[in-house]
């Protein structure tokens, strides 16, 4: 059974797809309930078997958005010759990266079938939205995959009234095989490091922006992991987490849980020589390079204290894993 037969969205769903975020290969929306009050083209969906006129909106049942979508957002892919099509990304990801990883770890991710007239209505959105400021300069120019058939359903892991989400890239959680022996920075920090000196203005002084380094992260040393996390939560997206029980509730998962750890065995495993030495194309290096850019979210419920973690993961081609950050 084709999997992306359990929902098809097409013009006629009813749905309105608010735009939420995007990368630099996806755009995410968030499906929203139709208008209380139904639309003409609504209305003659509702005709009883039978009549030959439209009941009056009073007696119409209210659109209701489709449960399978409830707690999930969509994820539609970008025109871009480097970001792999929706279907061969979610066969990547049943048959070669969730086996590597409990259920429980992992984002839920579910194919589905969309209609192209739905995408060209999105890319007509997009347009207004650039022509009003709307969009992020830097994302500007570049639209949907109107010959893309599927997208897919991923679990909704933001904030709401009752939690609040944290998100960020491990990264490399080990030093890269292709680092010189001598070296002094990991890859990530190495990175940084260039930018950092790149963004130092005409007096000589850095802009105050820093990140954190994986290899502390990983390093299950408690010291070390708190610098981390400090400089993770330094990010001025993450005010909701300037609180030292979250902080430190934060460090207790990543010293005790075990996804850290199995993200950084694997990057070992798949990668033990280094893309300068393995082929760029073979599934490892691949599999490799994917679990070096996924995103980890943490949901922290406020009233329980408690922790629900994933991974997000999406597949990359040889392009954006050699080029991809």
């Amino acid at each position: 059974m084709d999997p992306a037969g359990i929902f098809i969205l097409e013009p006629t769903s009813g749905l309105h797809l608010e735009y939420l975020a995007e990368g630099a290969a996806n755009i995410i929306y968030k499906p929203l309930n139709p208008p209380e009050s139904p639309t003409t083209e609504a209305d003659l969906r509702f005709i009883p078997d039978g009549s030959t006129q439209t009941p009056p909106p009073t007696d119409l049942q209210p659109l209701m958005i489709d449960p399978r979508l409830d707690g999930k957002l969509i994820r539609l892919r970008k025109d871009l010759s480097t970001v792999l099509p929706v279907r061969t990304s979610w066969d990547h990801f049943q048959n070669v990266v969730s086996p590597l990883f409990l259920d429980s770890q992992l984002v839920s991710q579910t194919l589905f079938k969309i209609s192209p007239l739905v995408i060209k209505d999105l890319n007509v959105e997009l347009r207004q939205m650039e022509s009003h400021g709307q969009r992020p300069s830097k994302r500007n120019g570049t639209y949907l995959a109107e010959d893309e058939s599927y997208g897919s359903l991923v679990s909704d892991m933001s904030s709401n009234e009752s939690s609040v989400s944290l998100e960020f890239k491990p990264k490399w959680l080990v030093q890269s095989p292709s680092a010189p022996s001598e070296s002094k920075r990991c890859r990530t920090c190495a990175l940084q490091a260039m930018r950092l000196a790149a963004r130092k203005d005409d007096h000589g002084a850095e802009d105050g922006r820093s990140g954190f380094c994986p290899l502390r992260l990983a390093s299950s040393d408690r010291p070390q992991v708190v610098v981390a996390v400090d400089q993770i939560l330094a990010s001025p997206k993450l005010l909701a987490f300037r609180d030292e029980r979250l902080k430190e509730l934060i460090v207790d998962w990543i010293l005790n849980a075990s996804l850290l750890q199995r993200l950084k065995q694997l990057q070992v495993e798949l990668d033990p020589v280094g893309t300068l030495e393995a082929g760029l194309a073979t599934q490892d290096i691949l599999t490799a390079m994917t679990l070096r850019d996924c995103t980890l979210f943490l949901r922290v419920r406020a009233c329980l204290f408690l922790i629900c973690q994933g991974l997000g993961l999406t597949p990359v081609d040889a392009d954006s894993a050699f080029w991809g950050k």
